[in-house]
């Protein structure tokens, strides 16, 4: 599951940076269930036990109930929200 969960996220990446002139994004905003799965994925391999993951490549993770699994939201700015 790792390997997918990061699999997935870096070709996102990778596609936000094919389209924008190499630049990394800023934020991910992603599904919740994978947004949880991808910071546990990161402290095993950090073998940390104790941390709270935010980030992944310096790519702020944001994770969002109205998200569905393998779905990304990259970007450099957040989206406006309604009041």
């Amino acid at each position: 599951m790792e390997s997918t969960v990061t699999a997935n996220i870096d070709q996102a990446i990778e596609d936000y940076k094919a389209t924008h002139r190499g630049e990394n994004p800023l934020y991910c905003i992603m599904s919740m269930e994978e947004a949880d799965q991808l910071a546990e994925a990161l402290k095993r391999r950090d073998g940390a036990t104790d941390l709270i993951i935010t980030s992944y490549q310096d790519i702020k993770l944001i994770r969002n109930e109205f998200m569905e699994r393998g779905e990304y939201f990259l970007s450099n700015e957040l989206p406006e929200t309604g009041s």
